[in-house]
Parts: structure tokens; C-alpha cells; sequence
């Protein structure tokens, strides 16, 4: 089942302020995961609490991103201290 990839202003944004090798390696895993969203080679977790966001990760890279049946609605990419904020 292939998932929808949409990304909102902020991720784009968030995108372009990488470095090229890094933000080519999200756009890689991320569509890895819309390919097999359930291979759980992936390490997606899962909200926790009230924060509605899953999160993957890619090196020292959080991509965070709500699943909404067929899509995948890209929040944000996020340096891995400032995702815990």
C-alpha cells in the first residue's frame, strides 16, 4: 500500500535549511516508508500522550508527521534535541 506524501509549509521550509546529504537521505527514508508504511525496519513511533504526531527517524533527524488513513501529512524535520521539545 503506497501512502500519499503532502508536506505542510513548516517541513518544507524545515527541508531547505538542511544540508543536501541530509535532507536527501529524509526524502529517501520517508518514501521508504509511504512504499511499506508496516515493515517495521522503519522504527516509526507511534503518539505518545496527547501529542498526535509519529515521528521517524533518520540519523540525527526526526521527521515528524501525522497518518491520516492513505497520507502522510509531513509536520516538520527536526534536529533530534529540538524534537523533544
Amino acid at each position: 500500500m503506497q501512502l500519499e506524501i503532502v508536506f505542510l509549509r513548516r517541513a518544507l521550509k524545515d527541508l531547505r535549511g538542511l544540508p543536501k546529504s541530509d535532507r536527501d537521505r529524509v526524502l529517501e527514508r520517508l518514501q521508504a516508508y509511504a512504499a511499506d508504511p508496516d515493515n517495521p525496519r522503519h522504527a516509526v513511533l507511534a503518539p505518545v500522550g496527547a501529542a498526535p504526531t509519529c515521528r521517524l527517524r533518520v540519523g540525527d533527524w526526526r521527521v515528524l508527521f501525522d497518518r491520516n488513513g492513505g497520507r502522510i501529512e509531513v509536520r516538520g524535520v527536526r534536529h533530534r534535541p529540538e524534537a523533544y521539545r
